[in-house]
């Protein structure tokens, strides 16, 4: 319910500065500040999904994004079709990202949880999250089948490995 990546970003930013001096202060400051703001606790949001009826929660920190839908699909048995468009990255993540070589949607996703809900009641939950200012969207719907695709058909593959555990190795 929160952007994703901005874990990875703190993570990342703060073990390799020297490499991200191109993203300008700002961009950097946000990147090594991310762990408090906005933070990675998923408590709260957490909560207030499962009283607005979720059906199923889940943390997709290690692994990130990619591996946290694989696993969703998986535990329920279901295919699930991703908006890309509709995910709210974190910018300074994606710009360490961008810098490092490393694919955002295998990065921890520390501060994210992945939420489903009947269809019925997708709407009505996003709005009332979004009303007790947690930033949630709808981006996967779930469908017969197994593994993930985005709306075009596109798999997207389960990392092997999470990219800030590859690129701090490197």
């Amino acid at each position: 319910m929160r952007s994703v990546s901005a874990a990875l970003q703190a993570v990342l930013a703060t073990e390799r500065t020297s490499e991200l001096q191109g993203l300008g202060t700002p961009a950097l400051a946000a990147a090594v500040n991310a762990l408090s703001d906005p933070g990675v606790s998923v408590v709260e949001a957490a909560l207030a999904a499962a009283a607005l009826g979720a059906t199923a929660l889940h943390d997709p920190t290690e692994g990130g994004l990619a591996a946290g839908l694989h696993e969703v699909a998986q535990a329920a048995g279901v295919a699930l079709r991703v908006n890309a468009g509709a995910i709210l990255w974190f910018a300074p993540g994606l710009a360490v990202c961008t810098a490092l070589g490393a694919d955002p949607w295998a990065t921890l996703a520390s501060g994210a949880v992945l939420a489903a809900f009947p269809p019925d009641a997708v709407v009505g939950a996003i709005e009332e999250l979004r009303r007790r200012g947690h930033l949630a969207v709808a981006i996967a719907e779930a469908r017969p089948g197994a593994g993930v695709r985005d709306t075009t058909g596109r798999a997207i593959p389960c990392p092997a490995r999470d990219e800030v555990a590859r690129v701090l190795s490197g």
